[in-house]
């Protein structure tokens, strides 16, 4: 069952960001007539609503994942993408998305993952992706690393859904050494190395420089990715 097969009217997309999972989500569902995202953000959720003005059928509120404000059953399917690991109360959002989910619902995961056998170049991504992660920490906002996909199984039947599909895939582009996409991601890590450097512990500091050399020497990547699509356990 893929999702273009799921029968989806109305889809709930959690952490939207700046709706950057819908028009995946669109184009591979001709049935969707209605897409609610939501954030936290209040500039997410600006720039989420420019990016589709023209688009009726969108929508975007800022709202808590922790505490949905929609009566149960609402919603044919919920989607969730990359962001799981930046919940802090996981269970209460899978909670709430479940309560809000039609009996005959689906949960739509879409997690980058952490698991050890990727190429060097697609540890790039994760160290980036785990130094960020580090520094939002030091700062006093959560955000988890990324998980392993056993661990993200886990999450999803620990807390009331049974996979029913997965695929794990990865993302190629077509020149992991592109000079110019390296030198974009080093400039932007020494860039915030810098602002940062008297706010961070000094291992942050350094791992930063280790980070560079990685992907120097072995490019960049995004690391493999599972998708899920889940529905509720009978209760």
């Amino acid at each position: 069952m893929k999702i273009a097969d799921l029968k989806i009217n109305r889809i709930l997309d959690l952490a939207t960001g700046v709706g950057q999972f819908i028009p995946y989500l669109l184009n591979e569902n001709k049935s969707i007539t209605q897409v609610i995202g939501l954030d936290i953000c209040e500039r997410s959720i600006a720039q989420a609503e420019k990016n589709f003005q023209d688009e009726s059928k969108v929508s975007f509120m800022k709202v808590d994942a922790e505490s949905l404000p929609f009566a149960n059953d609402s919603f044919d399917a919920i989607s969730i993408n990359n962001s799981l690991h930046h919940f802090e109360k996981i269970g209460q959002v899978l909670a709430e998305a479940r309560r809000v989910l039609s009996p005959a619902g689906y949960l739509i995961v879409n997690e980058m993952t952490s698991d050890s056998e990727q190429s060097q170049a697609q540890q790039s991504h994760i160290l980036i992706h785990h130094w960020f992660a580090e520094i939002d920490r030091q700062m006093g906002r959560f955000h988890d690393e990324t998980y392993t996909s056993k661990k993200l199984r886990e999450l999803v039947k620990s807390n009331g859904f049974e996979i029913i599909e997965e695929e794990i895939y990865n993302q190629e582009i077509a020149n992991p050494k592109d000079e110019k996409f390296i030198e974009n991601y080093t400039r932007i890590i020494s860039q915030t190395k810098e602002r940062l450097v008297t706010k961070l512990p000094d291992i942050l500091v350094s791992k930063a420089e280790d980070i560079i050399k990685h992907l120097q020497n072995y490019g960049y990547s995004p690391a493999k990715a599972i998708m899920m699509i889940a529905k509720k356990n009978e209760e």
